[in-house]
């Protein structure tokens, strides 16, 4: 018997379906990869489950027992949780206090938080997932994403009762994380197979499903197609079922230059603890920069978009001066942030007036201010859906992620240089490339 029942799912806007008679089924103690191209209905089935979006039809059983899930509380009460790329952390407060985000906090006398009390609640429902090493007292903000993610998951047993049962809907849970912060991941969802949980994981990086899923479904135009067991399952079949179209590997290794023409030429990079860098980049390439957390990768990025002491940046053969991400941003380049694009630090400053759009990319620089650039850019562009004072930040950090990276798309010669991106993905005929749920066809 299935741990979660998914049967004749079907869900549509405005008369589009986004849903079409979708069905899954979950086990306990399984990893249950659900995949799909953008727009095929994965963030609609995980809104449904989360009591976020009514189906407009649909049979959903709970332990063999039929349910219905009208509100984020009923999905709460059914042991559904739900862990997105971007997450929900306060991340001035501590680990303790984040972990009791939604629960009462222990008291003592007048009502006032027993401190030693939630921190040691907050220990144990740490050590269910074998984590020793997060300290409660840590200032949430202060640890890597893939330890705040696993804070999101200890949370969700700081509630009386076994851990076994639940079921774990994780949205790629990966985008933002190192290797190593990944593979932490993945040995805490090892821990939640074993204590019987049941955990639907999507994603749009194929190799990581084929390595970590028991069962992978896959969705295409709303419709599922039946499950496949991972042991017979490849990533040119998971991409042929996706797209319905085969061969898109070898299209696209084709359509590769056979020697395409240097972009960017970097020698001598010196700045920000580095030294002596040199390297280049041709058009139509990915090259990618390794190494472990604090080996200088995103140091390197920060000295190409105008932070390096010395050195020589030539681009498609022309040698210029990059002194400021401004100055980059006219030369051609792009820097894409990693974690979502914005950091909480980021967000407290987008909420105030020094928020600028150039050419449909978020811009909120002091000098882009002091040289009057806000008013010129906002006449010219108009006005766009960007949240500033008062709107709605998480919304716009999504918005201005996107933006970012489509307009240096759609430029003649672009050179995006990224930290750690949400989603990238470079496939067939076309050369489709996906940010964040969006896809551009040049």
């Amino acid at each position: 018997m299935s741990l979660l029942s998914i049967m004749r799912l079907s869900k549509a806007y405005g008369g589009v379906a986004a849903l079409r008679d979708a069905s899954l089924e979950v086990d306990a103690g399984e990893v249950h990869a659900l995949v799909g191209e953008n727009g095929a209905g994965k963030s609609t089935l995980i809104k449904i489950l989360a009591g976020a979006v009514k189906a407009d039809a649909s049979e959903i059983a709970v332990n063999g027992l039929p349910v219905s899930i009208a509100s984020t509380r009923d999905a709460h009460r059914l042991g559904l949780r739900f862990l997105h790329q971007e997450l929900n952390v306060l991340p001035r407060l501590s680990v303790a206090e984040n972990l009791f985000l939604g629960h009462s906090y222990p008291t003592r006398f007048a009502g006032l938080i027993d401190w030693p009390a939630l921190h040691e609640r907050a220990r144990g429902a740490l050590a269910k997932l074998g984590v020793a090493d997060i300290a409660p007292e840590t200032i949430l903000g202060r640890l890597p994403a893939g330890d705040q993610m696993i804070v999101k998951i200890a949370s969700t047993f700081l509630e009386d009762g076994s851990e076994s049962g639940r079921i774990f809907v994780m949205d790629e849970p990966t985008a933002a994380l190192s290797s190593k912060e990944a593979e932490r991941l993945f040995h805490i969802m090892g821990e939640l197979k074993r204590a019987g949980g049941a955990i639907i994981y999507v994603s749009h990086r194929l190799d990581e499903v084929l390595r970590i899923s028991d069962r992978i479904t896959v969705l295409r135009d709303g419709a599922s197609e039946p499950p496949i067991p991972t042991s017979r399952a490849t990533r040119a079949l998971l991409i042929e079922r996706m797209t319905g179209r085969a061969g898109l590997g070898a299209a696209a290794t084709a359509r590769i230059p056979s020697r395409p023409l240097v972009a960017l030429t970097v020698q001598g990079l010196t700045g920000n603890g580095l030294s002596d860098i040199s390297f280049e980049a041709r058009g139509g390439e990915i090259l990618g920069v390794a190494g472990v957390g604090e080996a200088g990768g995103d140091r390197l990025l920060k000295c190409l978009m105008g932070g390096a002491r010395r050195g020589d940046i030539s681009i498609a053969g022309r040698r210029t001066r990059v002194r400021s991400p401004w100055e980059a941003w006219r030369q051609g380049l792009a820097y894409v942030p990693g974690a979502a694009g914005v950091t909480p630090a980021m967000l407290e400053r987008l909420a105030g007036a020094d928020v600028v759009l150039f050419d449909g990319t978020l811009f909120a620089d002091d000098e882009m201010i002091a040289n009057g650039l806000g008013d010129k850019t906002g006449r010219r562009m108009g006005h766009m859906p960007v949240a500033g004072p008062g709107g709605t930040l998480e919304a716009f950090a999504r918005h201005a992620h996107v933006r970012r990276i489509l307009i240096h798309i759609n430029n003649s010669n672009p050179i995006l240089i990224e930290g750690s991106p949400e989603e990238a993905k470079v496939e067939a005929a076309g050369w489709e490339v996906a940010f964040d749920g969006m896809e551009v066809s040049p």
